[in-house]
């Protein structure tokens, strides 16, 4: 009936939209119905109607009207090719929620003609235009009727309907059958859905093979069977909205609206439910995996904090929906066997209260026990606070300063002693004869132990101090006990200083292993001390008195300045050097303490120096071999103690007691608390010089037992042993590489090697006694047999193997039992969740 043509507004500058009769329309009929449509359209002020600006005729006296200009596409282009929705209703993979959000615009435009008592009769996808700008406008009024009798003569009213009008694929009932009395607001209800269902399923709501058919079936209605694509909420709103009994359908065009609404905001809800399930798979397959590895566990914690987003976003938009919180507590059970098992008792306490809280809505939970891991907290806090006492009861700094003032008097008191009894004995002052050189130790003694019993008053006592305590106790007795014993049987007074010295050596070396291994240092003036005695017999008093107030001061000094526990280690750590019985075992644990690039340049420098090195031992000392063998100290106490001490002798027992020194002080460090806490040990880089330097020293003290023995099987065949120390050392160079890197990936291997060791110096301690031909009353040491001693190294060997392979086994088996209680857990979650649901 009319065309609409694009004009210039002149006076205000914009370009507008007139609708006219089209030439061959223009007849008094046609024109009516135009000022009709123009004058509702005009009434209807929406932002989803069309604005009409005026009205008017033309040149040839037919009305026309000027509307605003709407550029954009139709409805139902739009639907048939989504590329052409505004770029403002356009969401990617879902042109859905667009139809759904236009709808909702349609509907309110459609309820605000109601409301003016207006009905569209029309309303289909090709009568809604969207605008470039995002604009809904509900176009083409021309069939709209007025639904008040006061607009009579101004509008058409439904009572003036003489046919069925509108489309027919789009048409309700009640308007193909032309009933007057049921026309009305649930007309165009009907045609809303009806528009909706083209968007959804791309054809019309009324089908028929002709335009009888097709009223035919209209008039009959009916339910609409959808597909499976549409939700079938969204189905149940469009077939009632489309229903055959117009007050069946809902009550307003904002009613249907906010149905559609309601359903889009549950949408929402339903893809987040959908999501966080797929999630939630994902979620159980992390949680029956292995937890070992810190990625997982960041993965479990992101998993989670996802899942509780989306679904409490969800129980926000919809929180009737039961799903939604069977879900959410699945996902809170789940995390809480978790942190359970992880005993995070924070944590797990925190989803408690909230799996309470659901409980006590309503919701089926199966709350979980907090009750065992709060015991195994409480149990693992009284280990933690047990650990703090024993770290602090093996604490090396406590009272560090007044340990040192106490050993410091007590070496100041005994030297004062001494000396003072010393001056009176070379100025006659006293008679110097047994009685009184027992009476002077007797009383020296005395102080010493009241020093003693005065310390824990000075100072705190933990197990490292109350060990120095009865250390220092024990040395003082056994000078007393030693100078008593030699002097009553008529020794030599140089030989009773020398051994009751060596008796506080022993002391001190023995403090030294258990408590700190810094105390060695002062060891070395004892050590000065026995030599310069037994070579000086004649100073012997000077001679002891000076070396052992030294050493007693010197210790007190270095246990002072002690700042942490990490020195403890540090002695352990330079003593590693010797780890090895052999020097390819030596060198190999030495050069892994230079930076990496240096360290086969060390291991070959280091043979090559080790060749160097015995071989000008073994030239010198088959000349000086004589000097080793006879002995230089003579020592009989009848029955009690006996030896015959050579530099053989010495040496070896020098290296043997070394070695079960370094064994016995690694093996307590790998079982100490500070071993615990750092979590293992580093060896500390030097540099390559000073790495070579020790490895030199190391093979000068070891190389003299095996030179002297070699020289004592084949002292005739210098040249055979020198070949052998060559083609020996070409293959360490060979080997030491391998070996090296052997120990870098098998670490285990070195607690081995210190076991080992151990046995090593017991071995060089019999043969040491053996040489010097110890007798301790009356039963002289028997040097170990090589058989026994390598009978029980391949004992270790084989403990060993046995040991790595049964952990292996345990940890198997421990996995396998966690792995089936995360499925147990996983397995009683899902099992409670069909109970509720059932």
């Amino acid at each position: 009936m009319g065309e609409v043509y694009l004009a210039e507004q002149e006076s205000i500058g914009r370009y507008v939209a007139i609708k006219t009769l089209r030439s061959d329309k223009q007849n008094n009929s046609n024109s009516n119905k135009l000022l009709h449509e123009a004058r509702i359209t005009g009434r209807l002020e929406h932002p989803h109607i069309v604005p009409v600006h005026s009205l008017g005729v033309d040149k040839s006296g037919f009305p026309l009207y000027v509307m605003k200009r709407v550029e954009g596409v139709s409805w139902k282009q739009a639907i048939k090719l989504p590329a052409l929705l505004p770029k403002q209703f356009r969401v990617e993979n879902d042109p859905l929620s667009a139809h759904l959000e236009i709808f909702e615009r349609v509907c309110s435009a459609v309820h605000f003609a109601h409301t003016r008592g207006i009905l569209h009769l029309d309303i289909k996808p090709s009568n809604v235009m969207l605008g470039s700008h995002g604009e809904v406008l509900l176009v083409d009024w021309g069939i709209a009727v007025s639904m008040r009798d006061e607009d009579r003569g101004d509008v058409p009213l439904v009572m003036d309907l003489t046919s069925p009008c509108g489309t027919p694929g789009y048409m309700a009932p009640e308007m193909a059958a032309l009933q007057h009395d049921e026309i009305g607001p649930a007309t165009d209800i009907y045609q809303l859905a009806a528009s909706l269902h083209y968007a959804l399923v791309r054809t019309s709501r009324n089908q028929g093979s002709d335009l009888y058919d097709l009223l035919r079936r209209c008039v009959q209605g009916g339910p609409y069977s959808y597909p499976e694509t549409v939700h079938p909420d969204l189905a149940s709103i469009l077939n009632r909205a489309t229903a055959r009994a117009p007050d069946a359908r809902q009550e307003s065009a904002d009613a249907l609206r906010a149905e559609i609404a309601r359903f889009r905001t549950q949408r929402e809800a339903r893809e987040l439910l959908a999501l966080a399930r797929a999630s939630l798979r994902d979620f159980r397959a992390f949680l029956d995996g292995s937890h070992e590895d810190e990625g997982a566990i960041v993965a479990i914690y992101k998993l989670y904090g996802e899942l509780r987003f989306a679904i409490r976003r969800a129980l926000a938009i919809n929180p009737e929906d039961r799903s939604g919180e069977e879900m959410f507590v699945q996902t809170l059970a789940l995390m809480f066997g978790f942190e359970i098992e992880r005993e995070n008792l924070s944590a797990a306490r925190a989803i408690h209260r909230e799996l309470k809280d659901f409980s006590a809505r309503g919701v089926s939970v199966r709350l979980g026990k907090l009750t065992e891991l709060e015991a195994a907290i409480e149990q693992r806090t009284r280990q933690l606070e047990e650990y703090e006492e024993m770290k602090q009861d093996l604490d090396i700094n406590l009272s560090r300063g007044k340990r040192a003032l106490v050993i410091a008097a007590l070496a100041l008191t005994w030297g004062v002693i001494a000396g003072a009894s010393r001056l009176l004995w070379t100025f006659e002052l006293i008679e110097y004869n047994l009685t009184n050189i027992i009476a002077v130790k007797t009383f020296n003694t005395l102080i010493g132990l009241s020093f003693v019993a005065i310390a824990p008053k000075l100072m705190q006592l933990n197990r490292v101090n109350k060990q120095m305590l009865g250390i220092l106790s024990l040395a003082l007795i056994s000078g007393l006990f030693v100078r008593s014993v030699f002097l009553w049987n008529d020794l030599p007074v140089h030989l009773s200083l020398a051994t009751e010295t060596l008796a506080y050596l022993v002391c001190i070396l023995t403090m030294a292993i258990f408590v700190a291994p810094v105390l060695g240092l002062g060891a070395l003036f004892f050590v000065v001390s026995i030599i310069g005695v037994l070579a000086l017999p004649e100073r012997a008093w000077e001679v002891m008195i000076a070396c052992n107030m030294t050493g007693l001061l010197t210790i007190g000094i270095i246990w002072g300045k002690t700042q942490s526990s990490s020195s403890s280690t540090a002695t352990a750590k330079d003593g590693t050097a010797v780890l090895g019985f052999d020097n390819l075992l030596y060198i190999s644990l030495e050069s892994k303490r230079v930076p990496e690039p240096d360290q086969q340049k060390v291991r070959r420098l280091g043979i090559g120096l080790a060749i160097f090195l015995r071989i000008a031992l073994l030239l010198i000392l088959v000349k000086a071999i004589g000097y080793f063998q006879e002995p230089f100290w003579n020592l009989e106490l009848t029955g009690i103690l006996e030896w015959h001490m050579t530099g053989h002798a010495v040496i070896v027992l020098g290296g043997g007691l070394f070695i079960l020194h370094t064994a016995v002080k690694e093996i307590s460090h790998m079982l100490s608390i500070e071993h615990l806490e750092e979590g293992g040990h580093e060896d500390s880089q030097r540099s390559v010089g000073v790495a070579v330097a020790w490895i030199l020293v190391m093979n000068l003290v070891f190389s003299f037992d095996s030179i002297l023995s070699a020289i004592a099987i084949a002292k005739d065949k210098i040249w055979i042993m020198v070949v052998a120390i060559i083609v020996s050392g070409i293959a360490m160079i060979a080997l030491a590489d391998t070996v090296a890197n052997f120990l870098k990936k098998n670490r285990l291997y070195e607690v081995l090697g210190l076991f080992i060791l151990f046995l090593v110096g017991v071995m060089l301690l019999s043969e040491g006694g053996h040489l010097a031909h110890i007798k301790a009353f009356g039963h002289e040491i028997h040097k170990m047999q090589m058989s026994t001693f390598y009978f029980a190294i391949v004992c270790l060997v084989l403990v060993d193997i046995a040991q790595g392979r049964y952990q292996k086994k345990l940890d198997l088996e421990r996995a396998g039992v966690r792995k089936k209680k995360q499925k147990d857990r996983i397995e009683n979650v899902e099992k409670d969740t069909e109970e509720e649901k059932s």
